[in-house]
């Protein structure tokens, strides 16, 4: 197996690895009526995303782009069914 398609393998393993964590932090976020416990699954989940950049296993636009999507998902998986926030 030559170079490329070793960094292509770990690139692809990296990206499936960080959707499984984004789908677990989501999860937890939304089953959780504790905004601290909210707060620490959304900042880690941000910090993976950080450390997969610094590692170079995603390109710096690719990290932003990541990062607003969770944001935007995080947001709706805190809302209930009546439009208001856990915790509030």
């Amino acid at each position: 197996m030559n170079n490329n398609t070793q960094d292509g393998l770990a690139v692809e393993k990296a990206e499936n690895l960080l959707e499984s964590m984004k789908q677990e932090a989501l999860r937890e976020i939304g089953r959780t009526d504790r905004q601290e416990i909210a707060a620490a699954w959304f900042h880690s989940h941000l910090g993976s995303l950080d450390f997969a950049r610094q590692a170079g296993l995603i390109t710096e636009n690719r990290r932003r782009r990541l990062y607003r999507e969770f944001q935007a998902e995080a947001r709706r998986a805190r809302l209930d069914e009546g439009g208001k926030e856990h915790g509030d």
